[in-house]
């Protein structure tokens, strides 16, 4: 049995992967397709635009959290029911976690998986060095690289010179040819695009609509599922460590309101509901994260800060996004902020990441406005310009209240900071990367955490289990 798929990769960032991702997912499943979406790496707002053209939630396959059988898993679980998966990529093919190995780049994930590989090219102002780019890209590691998509191209007589270079130069097959349209952007802001689960449905559908008509117009698809049905390996079997989603997202409320029930088989037996905050504020969510909370026997309970009061619940979540773009609406949700404070106070599992931690300080600061938060955490949060993002490691304390005493590879993405510390009881030390203060992360009181940390579970499902643990005992 075959698991059709391909990856579309780039030789640098800003190529274009994610809207020609993007109109290639919607336009296959125009056709009829059930499509599978990934990202590669740890981002969470390209996938938002997969889940939305294609129905259903995307994941990310990382080869620095995950392990060979980690990425497998995630991609099996996902993949066996659908008819093609297609995999954007990060930055450039070869870009990762440094330049000593493959480890965290797009390439090790096309290996790891047996994909034929797509080179999406920006060809502004180049014709001969395309062909010498696809060479040098295909040639560094022998990558299989199957066809490459022209993007940004410019007049016919650009075209027809790009055309004659890449077939007398190269043995790569060009599937697409984009010239450059308006149709194929996507609004971004400061932690790049703009999240699909954001955008009033009016724009995300004019936005994704625009990307499925120029691709239908511009790229070979019926190659491209030609090329995605012949990896180079295959593993038929379902793995069954936790299950795959099935279910349609319903896109009249994109994001807010979304089905994420898995399959019923239950591999651990914690009887609790958490309380998962999601709504414009809070969109930072990994798929696998909610599957393995459902699988280990929890039920999600979603709820928007913005909007809602506190759900009843035994613990609370509290993903990454962007509460500063919407610190006014939060602040004026007294009503939660005041419940969710009292709740930490009273000694229940809240677990906080990035954005979701911010929310847990005294404040917040971004633009010149000052917004009151939770105070479940003391500190202010001030959101500037100085961008932090890439891979971690830490290792939780052994009184960390949720997380003790492990050790795990995570990741950080952000622009903010934390001030007004005094005397700050820290639960993570960290051993890669930023943090808090460069040494150390994850602000704790009670069994409440925060942190910068991202967290996958799927290769550390003891995180998810502790957490629950706490929230069982919580409940008892």
């Amino acid at each position: 049995m075959v698991v059709p798929r391909v990856v579309l990769a780039a030789d640098r960032s800003s190529a274009g992967k994610t809207t020609i991702a993007t109109g290639i997912m919607a336009a296959l499943t125009e056709q009829g397709y059930s499509v599978q979406g990934f990202k590669a790496g740890l981002d969470y707002i390209d996938t938002t635009y997969h889940e939305y053209v294609t129905g259903r939630p995307s994941r990310n396959l990382d080869g620095y959290v995950m392990d060979e059988k980690d990425m497998e898993e995630c991609f099996y679980n996902a993949a066996i029911d659908c008819d093609i998966s297609v995999i954007e990529g990060v930055r450039g093919l070869y870009e990762g976690l440094d330049i000593d190995s493959d480890v965290g780049s797009t390439y090790q994930v096309a290996n790891t998986l047996g994909c034929p590989i797509i080179l999406v090219l920006d060809v502004t102002s180049i014709t001969k060095t395309a062909a010498a780019i696809i060479n040098g890209v295909k040639n560094f590691k022998n990558a299989d690289i199957q066809g490459v998509i022209l993007n940004k191209v410019g007049s016919e007589k650009h075209e027809r010179k790009l055309i004659k270079a890449i077939n007398k130069f190269t043995d790569v097959e060009i599937v697409g040819l984009i010239h450059r349209n308006s149709e194929m952007e996507i609004p971004y802001r400061h932690l790049g695009l703009i999240p699909a689960n954001e955008m009033p449905q009016k724009n995300i559908e004019k936005h994704t609509s625009g990307l499925r008509e120029t691709i239908k117009k511009t790229i070979n698809l019926d190659r491209l599922v030609e090329i995605a049905n012949n990896p180079k390996t295959n593993r038929p079997q379902k793995t069954n460590k936790h299950q795959t989603n099935r279910s349609k997202i319903d896109r009249s409320n994109f994001g807010y309101s979304m089905d994420y029930s898995v399959g019923s088989s239950v591999v651990g037996g914690f009887d609790v509901r958490v309380g998962v905050a999601l709504d414009e504020a809070f969109t930072f969510y990994y798929q696998d994260n909610f599957d393995i909370l459902r699988g280990l026997g929890a039920e999600l309970v979603f709820f928007s800060p913005i909007r809602d009061g506190l759900p009843d619940v035994d613990g609370l979540y509290f993903g990454g996004g962007y509460p500063e773009e919407f610190g006014r609406e939060l602040m004026e949700n007294r009503g939660l902020r005041e419940d969710v404070r009292e709740a930490s106070l009273g000694g229940m599992p809240i677990f906080g990441e990035c954005g979701g931690f911010l929310y847990l300080l005294d404040e917040l600061r971004y633009g010149g406005e000052c917004f009151e938060f939770v105070g479940a955490l003391s500190g202010v949060g001030v959101v500037g310009e100085d961008r932090v993002v890439g891979y971690t490691e830490v290792e939780s304390t052994v009184d960390n209240p949720l997380f003790g005493g492990s050790r795990f590879r995570a990741h950080e993405f952000h622009h903010s900071r934390v001030e007004g510390l005094s005397d700050p009881e820290f639960c993570f030390k960290v051993c890669r990367g930023v943090g808090i203060d460069g040494g150390w992360d994850g602000l704790t009181r009670h069994n409440t955490v925060g942190s910068f940390q991202h967290l996958h579970f799927l290769p550390y499902k003891w995180l998810a289990v502790d957490f629950l643990s706490c929230c069982s005992g919580f409940k008892d």
